[in-house]
């Protein structure tokens, strides 16, 4: 008998936390948050199998302890997680930040995303954001959900621009010179791409990718500037996104940038990106 008890228990407490976890996938994103909901539920399960033998042996003092330790299986990790982050702007809008990066690459966009995900409830916490320190962020987290939204296209630098400048919210003066240098090569590259029907610019281009010339970024520059006179499409493409990874391995090489640092202003309109929330590395192929 104690066997089936325990293991109706066990169940039971499965089937609850399971069922808020798939309910809050933005959880798995921090190992930190995942584990300060995911232990106490599982404490509290283990609370409900000693209150029911508690009760049991009709032992009140225990049972009304027991119970009390139920409390976080009852709350689930969603909810422990949410009281540990709501009390004040800075730690809920980390918890917003989460949501907002779990949403943007577990959902397709233009899509209406499920019910859990709450979207028009935080998306308008988003816009009425009056903390004056995180309301720029809040600003940018709620553009750049919108254009998720609607599967707009938008331009690769705006978009990484974007990105650096939300990254600055937990830390607002760490600025990296080499992750500005990156971005700097980054931002010119990509005029380059705009740039490159034009002859008269070419020149400019070529110094400027130059400048930037070191033991990493030597291929990658090669590379482009040997493409410039070139249509878009016969560009080696695969062989400039090779490169590349040697330069920025993934979006956290510029997270520590001066996104106002100067950079090459483009004369033709750069390529617009369709949305890809799923990339694990920056955009560096336009469509051809």
């Amino acid at each position: 008998m104690p066997i089936l008890v325990g293991a109706t228990v066990l169940g039971l407490v499965f089937v609850r936390i399971k069922y808020d976890l798939d309910h809050a996938p933005w959880l798995f994103w921090s190992r930190v948050l995942f584990a300060a909901g995911f232990i106490p539920s599982v404490i509290g399960g283990v609370a409900l199998g000693g209150l029911i033998f508690a009760a049991a042996e009709r032992n009140v003092v225990l049972s009304a302890l027991l119970l009390l330790a139920t409390t976080p299986l009852l709350l689930g990790p969603r909810r422990i997680v949410e009281i540990l982050l709501g009390g004040g702007p800075r730690r809920r809008f980390l918890y917003l930040g989460l949501w907002n990066k779990a949403l943007l690459h577990s959902e397709p966009p233009g899509l209406e995303p499920p019910d859990y995900w709450n979207y028009e409830k935080r998306i308008a916490e988003l816009d009425g954001w009056t903390d004056p320190r995180t309301r720029p962020y809040a600003e940018l987290a709620a553009a750049r959900t919108r254009e998720w939204r609607t599967a707009a296209h938008g331009s690769p630098l705006d978009r990484v621009r974007r990105e650096i400048e939300l990254a600055h919210w937990l830390a607002p003066d760490a600025v990296d010179p080499a992750a500005t240098r990156r971005w700097q090569l980054y931002a010119n590259y990509w005029v380059a791409v705009a740039d490159s029907p034009s002859p008269e610019r070419r020149v400019l281009l070529t110094d400027s990718l130059n400048s930037f010339r070191d033991s990493t970024t030597a291929t990658f520059i090669d590379l482009v500037v040997g493409s410039l006179a070139k249509p878009l499409p016969a560009w080696p493409w695969d062989s400039i996104e090779e490169a590349s990874r040697a330069i920025w391995p993934d979006g956290s090489a510029l997270m520590k940038a001066d996104a106002t640092a100067p950079t090459l202003t483009p004369t033709l309109p750069a390529p617009m990106l369709g949305p890809d929330w799923d990339r694990a590395t920056l955009p560096i192929r336009p469509p051809v």
